[in-house]
């Protein structure tokens, strides 16, 4: 009542509509608050102190273009506002400009080198957007002057996971642990949260040596992550991966089965599953397992090739025909399906209709070498249909 008194008295004082904006927030009524801020600046422009707080209920009334253009005229006029930076970035943020964000970041650090609240917020924009080695080159930068700065050194955890750097990753996350919970609550960071990264960073790492071909070193891991873990089916995965490429053969099919258990229509399971089983020549279990897995997935091709890959071996020529027809109905630009169609009616004594197979095969193979023994083959099967 006050300030409506005041304004009765003089509509032209701006702060009078300023202040009663600023009663109007502290009520909730943003709608009330956009109309007082806009008369105030209406009345008197150049009073710009009252931008933040126009900027703040034009946010928070969905009028985020109109928000963006008070922040910035808020920050040219107050450059060494840190609040009216981030509460930009976080708009910026909100309405998915992260572009904009980060060059007005890049320009506020050229301003203010040492301010890590800036670096901070600028590293974890470019490390959200997989700008890794440019949120390092900030987080470093921060580490550089403060070695204690947990939220800089959680984050560099991440990025080494992420980057393949597991060793690196490991080390912070254990030296994390053992800092005092109540200081890293204190920065947003929770035990929960370091524990679950060290075991996905874990999981990554053996990961990895499979795929460098150290199996021991995996299955060490895996064996450890067993002991504390015994319901995360990528544990079990991860052993009959490498039991398998340690010649295990027996164990990797017992860790295949209790994957399975676990996630019984997983497709990435299955389908690894059966490939070994096609390698250690136990062909029905194989087909068995390619059959659910065509149950999960009926538009996977490759689950139809390998169904014909089994039955060629076993001289099932008929059957490998119908997965092979079944799986270029899926995908009618797979050479691979083409070529071993043209095999099998070849074994079936089809010329006619291995040269027409042939012939798709050259149409969609990329593979030189293998499409100048395919153009042999054919010009041979045309010469014994003249004889």
């Amino acid at each position: 009542i006050a300030f409506r008194s005041a304004i009765g008295v003089n509509p032209n004082d701006a702060m009078s509509y300023a202040n009663l904006g600023v009663v109007y927030i502290n009520q909730d009524d943003f709608e009330s608050a956009v109309k007082s801020f806009k008369q105030a600046l209406d009345i008197d422009n150049d009073l710009n102190s009252i931008r933040f707080d126009y900027a703040y209920v034009l946010q928070k009334t969905n009028r985020n273009p109109e928000a963006v253009e008070q922040y910035k005229k808020f920050i040219e006029k107050y450059p060494d506002n840190v609040q009216a930076y981030i509460a930009l970035v976080e708009l910026y943020e909100k309405t998915d400009n992260d572009i904009e964000a980060i060059d007005l970041l890049t320009q506020a650090i050229k301003n203010y080198p040492d301010n890590n609240v800036f670096k901070l917020t600028l590293a974890r924009l470019h490390q959200n957007n997989s700008d890794f080695n440019d949120a390092l080159k900030y987080y470093n930068d921060i580490l550089s002057v403060d070695k204690t700065n947990l939220v800089a050194w959680y984050n560099v955890g991440i990025i080494n996971t992420a980057v393949g750097k597991y060793q690196e990753a490991q080390q912070i996350y254990s030296n994390l642990l053992k800092v005092d919970e109540k200081e890293l609550e204190k920065n947003k960071i929770f035990i929960s949260d370091i524990k679950k990264d060290l075991y996905e960073n874990q999981i990554k790492m053996a990961q990895n040596y499979l795929d460098v071909n150290e199996p021991k070193k995996a299955k060490a891991i895996f064996n450890k992550l067993l002991q504390e873990v015994d319901d995360d089916y990528r544990i079990y995965l991860g052993l009959a991966d490498s039991c398998f490429a340690l010649k295990m053969n027996t164990y990797a099919k017992n860790f295949y089965e209790q994957a399975l258990d676990l996630d019984t229509q997983n497709p990435e399971i299955l389908a690894r599953y059966a490939h070994v089983l096609y390698e250690l020549k136990d062909y029905d279990l194989s087909l068995a397992i390619l059959d659910k897995l065509i149950d999960v997935n009926p538009q996977d091709d490759k689950s139809y090739y390998n169904k014909a890959l089994i039955n060629y071996d076993k001289k099932e020529f008929n059957l490998a025909r119908i997965d092979l027809l079944n799986a270029i109905v899926i995908n009618s630009k797979n050479a691979d399906s083409y070529y071993l169609l043209g095999m099998v009616y070849e074994a079936l004594e089809k010329p006619k209709e291995a040269i027409s197979a042939f012939e798709k095969f050259l149409e969609n193979s990329t593979d030189e070498t293998l499409k100048n023994k395919i153009e042999s083959k054919t010009k041979a099967l045309y010469d014994g249909m003249k004889k």
